[in-house]
């Protein structure tokens, strides 16, 4: 018995240098043996499901192993993904590497989850950094903290507002366009106009749809009595964009001298380009100056009826409205009614159908069919305006006045035009809100809404009296618009 424990070292001995002459059998190696804080070690203990791993690679990022930092910045969205409520131990582990300016993971933070977590220095050291990048016109970290503006009051700032617009304007100087339209209705807001239409151009130049029809719009309120030629190389660089209402805004301006002189050939030759394109607009105001004759060419009436007639056809209400109304009024349209009436009336009615409210029970549901139901558009005023100027004969029931009034109100700038023009005695349904819809019509240079208000203050209502000095501003604005207005001529 006594040579028992040597016989059993000696097999024990024997066993371990067979396993090793084995063919195919390897011993596997203890990477902690030799280092225990090393990045070897950290990815044995991670396949082992050692989740101290995590703090060696941290250790080890910390101390300038980019092999480490590399390894977490592709392992901790897979334990975000997978452990949505440990953000705050998350948040605790990354920040010390976001002080020490490792990108990746002060992205991390400012994500909502994680920055609610932070306490407030915390998140200044966060915000800082973030600042500090986009300063270095870094665009990704601009947008990072425009995206993230708002949830910067709680470091309660002395003047947040003033914070807020340092940042945008941060932002946007270094290309976020959405922060230049941020900073130009800040701008706007407090009619600081030429900071506004700079902000504007800003964000359209960085790709803002939006923030080219902003500076379309500053331009429009702020002309004509602010009308230079800088705004017309604006409009014409907003315009190659392809922003339709700068480039027939522009024609206009070229039409009737708002730009400092006249030059129609320009005019046309924007509108064309714009009309071919398929923009509707562009067609109409081509197929008026035709019509008025500031176009001059040997058959303008045939010409104008021919392009509102493919402003029709490219789906335009106001096209069929414009070429239904011309080709009765047009010598070679007389016999064409209709043909005028079929068009007018589709894009005007429509079929309703009414349940009987007590559908519970099947015997009382009985439908109800109307099949001339007005939606008060623009082409159920053009109807009514062709049955008062009896060019239409009305159906019955139906009442010029009521269609065209009802469309008026709606804002159909033309309709309210003619009614307010040609009607003795206005009615007392027009009201404030359709004045105001044609003054912003007016003010963007649509003739029609200088027109109809300065009728209207010369006649006025019960409820809103006449206004001889009124009807003189908008005679005036209505003259710089459109000079080639047979009132404005009489004058």
């Amino acid at each position: 018995m006594k040579y028992v424990p040597v016989l059993l070292v000696f097999f024990a001995l024997l066993t371990i240098s067979c396993t090793k002459n084995v063919p195919g059998k390897t011993v596997v190696e203890d990477k902690c043996s030799l280092n225990k804080t090393g990045y070897e070690c950290a990815v044995q203990m991670e396949n082992s499901g050692n989740t101290a791993s995590l703090e060696i690679f941290k250790s080890n990022c910390l101390s300038g192993d980019s092999k480490s930092c590399s390894h977490l910045e592709n392992h901790i969205p897979l334990i975000m993904d997978s452990n949505s409520d440990r953000n705050k131990s998350i948040s605790d582990f990354l920040l010390p590497l976001c002080i020490k300016n490792h990108d990746w993971s002060c992205k991390i933070l400012m994500e909502p989850k994680f920055r609610i977590t932070l306490s407030v220095n915390d998140l200044n050291s966060v915000f800082n950094y973030a600042r500090s990048q986009c300063e270095k016109n870094n665009l990704q970290w601009c947008i990072i903290l425009r995206k993230n503006i708002h949830a910067m009051a709680r470091l309660k700032v002395p003047d947040f507002q003033r914070f807020v617009r340092e940042i945008y304007t941060l932002a946007c100087n270094r290309g976020d366009g959405l922060s230049c339209e941020y900073q130009g209705g800040f701008h706007e807001k407090i009619r600081k106009f030429p900071e506004a239409l700079s902000d504007y151009i800003k964000g359209c130049d960085n790709g803002r749809y939006n923030s080219c029809l902003n500076a379309v719009r500053v331009i429009i309120n702020r002309s004509p009595e602010h009308s230079s030629a800088s705004y017309a190389r604006i409009m014409e660089k907003i315009c190659s964009r392809d922003i339709d209402e700068a480039c027939v805004f522009l024609a206009r301006g070229y039409a009737f001298g708002w730009w400092g002189e006249k030059n129609l050939e320009k005019s046309v030759s924007v509108l064309k380009k714009t009309c071919v394109r398929g923009d509707t607009n562009s067609c109409l105001t081509l197929g008026d100056f035709y019509r008025k004759g500031i176009i001059k060419s040997g058959d303008n009436i045939k010409k104008s009826l021919a392009i509102y007639k493919k402003s029709c056809f490219l789906g335009s209400e106001a096209g069929c409205a414009r070429y239904s109304r011309e080709t009765l009024h047009s010598d070679s349209g007389k016999s064409s009614g209709n043909d005028v009436r079929n068009i007018l009336e589709k894009y005007c009615y429509y079929k309703n159908t009414y349940i009987s409210r007590y559908n519970r029970y099947s015997r009382y549901r009985r439908p109800y069919h109307n099949n001339r139901y007005p939606n008060n558009g623009l082409s159920c005023g053009t109807l009514g305006i062709l049955y008062l100027e009896k060019l239409l004969s009305p159906p019955s029931g139906e009442k010029g006045e009521k269609l065209a009034l009802d469309s008026c109100n709606r804002g159909y700038v033309s309709i309210c035009r003619w009614y307010i023009e040609k009607v003795q005695k206005l009615s007392v349904k027009i009201s404030k809100t359709t004045l105001n819809k044609l003054e912003i019509q007016c003010d963007y240079g649509f003739s029609d809404g200088c027109r109809a208000l300065y009728h209207f203050y010369l006649k006025g209502t019960s409820k809103i009296p006449s206004s001889k000095t009124k009807s003189d501003f908008f005679l005036k604005k209505l003259c710089f618009y459109d000079p080639s207005s047979d009132i404005c001529k009489k004058k």
